[in-house]
């Protein structure tokens, strides 16, 4: 058995799981759908999420929207701004 140190293939595996799980457990608030183009770089990992991992794609952009968002709330302070100088 390998053991369990930062930075170790397992130590990773365990974290990309978490990570999933979170993804997984996400809760969607609302029912707005849009439309949205996907790079075709991003669609070979998309389109296996869910068969692989039972991960839904819908949950997985709003999972990264939201770590995003929440890396970078000058981006949100920044549109709601210039919103209101529209």
């Amino acid at each position: 058995m390998r053991k369990l140190t930062k930075g170790s293939p397992l130590n990773h595996d365990k974290e990309i799981f978490h990570q999933l799980e979170n993804v997984r457990d996400l809760r969607i608030e609302g029912s707005k759908k849009r439309l949205i183009k996907i790079d075709e770089r991003h669609e070979e990992i998309l389109k296996v999420l869910y068969p692989v991992f039972s991960v839904d794609v819908t949950r997985f952009i709003n999972f990264l929207l939201t770590r995003f968002f929440q890396d970078h709330p000058e981006l949100i302070e920044e549109i709601r701004e210039s919103f209101k100088k529209l």
